[in-house]
């Protein structure tokens, strides 16, 4: 029985020790493959991520493409506006200078505009000289009251 005890404690003291030997290997057999799922993963994070930005990207480059189409139809809108403007300058002065066939209608038609110029600039001028006299007589006071 001597004999058999030594061996059956070298047996028990193996099987003690067995865990802790083959917990790396057993840890090994757990985290390689996990690890491999993680690893194949990754590629795909990075994948989805890049797409994200892309996304986000193209988002904001409509945005900007928007905002252009929108200031492009106000120029548009400003540039038929100007059109129209000159189009009626031309349609005004097309129909002063058009041709009647009588030729003292037409030097009428065309000193009608400088004729009424020259008019209110000469009222304008009566009025403020006929300030100025009044001034330089004296009849108002310093408080522009008249005396």
């Amino acid at each position: 029985m001597l004999a058999s005890s030594p061996s059956r404690l070298a047996s028990k003291r193996d099987l003690d020790t067995l865990p802790r030997k083959h917990s790396a290997l057993i840890w090994l057999r757990v985290a390689c493959p996990c690890s491999r799922i993680v690893a194949s993963a990754f590629p795909e994070i990075l994948k989805l991520q890049r797409e994200k930005e892309d996304r986000k990207h193209q988002l904001a480059m409509f945005d900007r493409q928007v905002e252009l189409q929108k200031l492009g139809h106000t120029q548009k809108l400003d540039e038929l506006n100007i059109n129209a403007d000159i189009k009626e300058t031309e349609q005004v002065c097309n129909y002063a200078n058009r041709d009647s066939g009588v030729r003292w209608v037409e030097g009428l038609q065309s000193s009608v505009r400088p004729v009424i110029t020259y008019a209110f600039f000469c009222l304008f001028a009566a009025v403020n000289l006929t300030s100025l006299v009044t001034l330089k007589r004296g009849c108002c006071d310093s408080r522009n009251r008249v005396k």
